[in-house]
């Protein structure tokens, strides 16, 4: 792992919030009717290792894979064991979180039974995060007061499913509303390094959503005798714009169609819910964008993909068929170069 406090100096290059794609404003647009076209992923099939494709519909998806570093965490990766990935309200709006979804890239488990992932949800409330910004200093905002917990054993995560990716769920005890609040996921994988596993999480190609959430928005806990944050790009210079791999799971009663405001230039309401065998996807995107809509099972299963292709900004309807389903938890995960929105419905 490259040396956290250098001499050397770094250039720092600051993404301006105008540029950023998340100015979040009420908008007002027609509606435009399309026909799902649905492609089914394959059965269950083994696979030695996962794919890495179409994560974020407009590029492949790498671990970083550097010596002593980077998105895996366990047995013998220097103790680094926990990131943070931050989510900032620039619209000062209210909604809720339910859950994460983390998208994992590999596990391998030396222990009897595998180890705990500890996923948390924290208030950006926090300003002793080191970064160069200005300094450098411990004086960069980051996660601070926690809200919730939720664990995975790295055991259940099914690397299995062609095309799925070892998608993992977790449900938080509560839904916590935010209200003009900035948050944050934390992925802990102290449990797991103990234990001498390993696990990775995907994390996008360099510089893709850096406009959105750069530098200043992935956070890495430093393992020094007192733990402290610092900034990603700080720890792994270019490589603190690759994006991790963990998603927020929003409450179905915010950030739906016609309402103020866009979580990541994106709004969402997934209907009826609960369904006993369709489902109407309506999104909407502030912006013009590469748009992906996957239905995902509650092991991580993507039972099914529509690619919208570029879209202008606007309202977008389309309506699948459930028929085939079985009865459960699913979620309805919609993508652009913004970010991701993913709401969880049910079939009964």
């Amino acid at each position: 792992m490259k040396k956290l406090f250098t001499t050397l100096s770094i250039t720092l290059l600051v993404f301006s919030l105008s540029a950023q794609n998340l100015i979040e404003t009420q908008n007002s647009y027609a509606v435009e009717k399309q026909k799902a076209d649905i492609s089914i992923m394959s059965p269950k099939v083994f696979m030695d290792t996962l794919g890495w494709n179409d994560f974020l519909t407009t590029t492949s998806i790498w671990t970083l894979g550097y010596t002593g570093g980077g998105y895996v965490f366990g047995n013998g990766v220097d103790g680094h064991t926990t990131f943070a990935q931050g989510y900032y309200n620039v619209n000062s709006l209210t909604y809720g979180v339910t859950g994460a979804m983390v998208w994992i890239s590999n596990i391998d488990i030396q222990s009897a039974s595998g180890s705990d992932v500890v996923i948390s949800l924290a208030l950006i409330d926090d300003s002793s995060s080191y970064g160069p910004t200005g300094g450098p200093y411990f004086d960069i905002a980051c996660p601070g007061s926690i809200l919730s917990t939720a664990s995975f054993n790295i055991n259940t995560v099914d690397t299995t499913y062609a095309g799925a990716y070892g998608i993992q769920f977790v449900d938080f005890p509560t839904t916590y509303y935010f209200d003009n609040q900035d948050f944050a996921l934390i992925f802990d994988a102290s449990a797991v390094n103990t234990a001498g596993d390993t696990v990775g999480v995907l994390a996008s190609d360099e510089g893709l959503n850096s406009s959105i959430f750069g530098e200043q928005y992935t956070w890495w806990l430093y393992p020094a005798a007192t733990p402290f944050w610092t900034q990603a790009s700080h720890v792994f210079t270019t490589a603190g714009t690759r994006m991790p791999a963990i998603f927020a799971i929003v409450d179905n009663d915010f950030v739906n169609i016609g309402e103020y405001g866009f979580f990541q230039g994106l709004q969402l309401t997934v209907s009826p819910n609960p369904t006993p065998d369709y489902v109407n996807v309506a999104y909407a995107i502030n912006n013009e964008a590469n748009v992906t809509i996957q239905i995902i099972d509650a092991n991580g299963k993507i039972v099914a993909t529509q690619e919208d292709g570029t879209q202008a900004a606007g309202t977008y309807n389309s309506t699948f068929d459930l028929s085939q389903f079985a009865s459960g938890v699913y979620y309805c995960s919609v993508s652009s170069e913004s970010g991701r929105l993913t709401k969880k419905f049910i079939v009964e």
